[in-house]
């Protein structure tokens, strides 16, 4: 659980468990560092980057994690952002084996074999997995997703507090946010 939050600058926020940590990513922030750990994958994004998550396992900690992809893994990289018209989001899992990095590997694609199998309940959704890129390298899955953003702004919006899979509106449902979604406000509900 986040125990330090620093404002770093105006719309950028760090948040981590200890104050070394912080140290480490205002370092990384003010380029005396190039990433937080070597070989993680966590790097600053460019200009029009707007989420960084970076984690890595904590052998303090008490208790296996629940979720294999989890157990299997050493550290998670994340970053997410706009390019153009789209919503870039590059994922970097360090899995603790080759072996376990081609199951992991294997998960996603099933996962993304069921959105496409499921293309005529949700064309939507299957035409998103389909925006996803996996590949395995030296122990490392990576995973990247592009998509449109206005396209995927509607598609969540169509999903909010619906509890629906097939893009219908409760009655209850009421419009909150523009369908014009730009820059770092992609995701505003």
């Amino acid at each position: 659980k986040p125990s330090v939050l620093c404002f770093y600058a105006p719309g950028v926020t760090v948040l981590g468990g200890d104050l070394e940590k912080i140290k480490a990513a205002v370092d990384v922030l003010g380029s005396k560092k190039e990433c937080l750990r070597d070989g993680a994958g966590l790097t600053m994004p460019n200009s029009a980057g707007f989420l960084v998550i970076g984690g890595m396992k904590d052998g303090s900690t008490n208790g296996p994690a629940s979720a294999a992809v989890l157990r299997n893994a050493d550290w998670l990289a994340l970053s997410a952002g706009n390019s153009a018209e789209n919503v870039e989001i590059e994922a970097r899992l360090g899995a603790n084996s080759e072996e376990n990095a081609r199951q992991i590997e294997q998960m996603v694609r099933g996962i993304m074999a069921f959105a496409t199998i499921a293309s005529e309940q949700n064309p939507v959704g299957a035409d998103i997995a389909k925006a996803i890129r996996v590949n395995v390298d030296n122990g490392v899955v990576g995973i990247n997703f592009s998509y449109g953003a206005e396209a995927l702004y509607k598609f969540v919006k169509s999903h909010k507090g619906t509890g629906r899979h097939n893009g219908q509106k409760s009655s209850q449902q009421t419009e909150k946010a523009s369908d014009a979604a730009a820059g770092n406000q992609l995701f505003k509900f």
